[in-house]
């Protein structure tokens, strides 16, 4: 990356999150985060694992993913996340999707930052059926 903090920050908020969120008992244990990088070529899935493991990763609650290009680009253009090859490295946006347990976005993050606390939180309230229910009937769906 050309911003060499960007992608280890993303790391950390989910190691962190993931970290926060074990520690409850009051919350369903079926979350999953999912980091997904657009080099294939590079992120093959033994260094995937590898890098996980810096982040103390649990295989239950965190997977790392690849794809080929086809595919992360129509995944990047679902959440208009850009990026582009520059000789070797890869100028890119920065994002962080909840998806709540219904399958729906409950929240983007479009920017880098200690997010930790909040996506733990964002996390906690897309787990809760009472919660997807307050937001649908204040929209005014089913």
């Amino acid at each position: 990356c050309p911003i060499p903090d960007y992608c280890p920050r993303l790391s950390k908020n989910f190691s962190e999150a993931s970290a926060k969120m074990a520690t409850r008992s009051d919350i369903p244990t079926n979350y999953h985060f999912l980091s997904i990088t657009f080099d294939p070529e590079r992120d093959n899935p033994e260094a995937l694992l590898k890098y996980g493991k810096m982040y103390h990763y649990q295989p239950e609650h965190w997977s790392f993913l690849t794809g080929s290009k086809e595919m992360t680009d129509a995944l990047g253009a679902m959440f208009n996340f850009h990026f582009t090859a520059e000789d070797q490295l890869f100028n890119h946006d920065f994002r962080t999707v909840i998806i709540n347990a219904a399958g729906k976005v409950q929240m983007i993050y479009p920017m880098g930052g200690n997010l930790s606390d909040n996506i733990a939180e964002e996390m906690i309230k897309a787990m809760n059926p009472s919660e997807m229910e307050n937001k649908n009937a204040a929209k005014g769906e089913k």
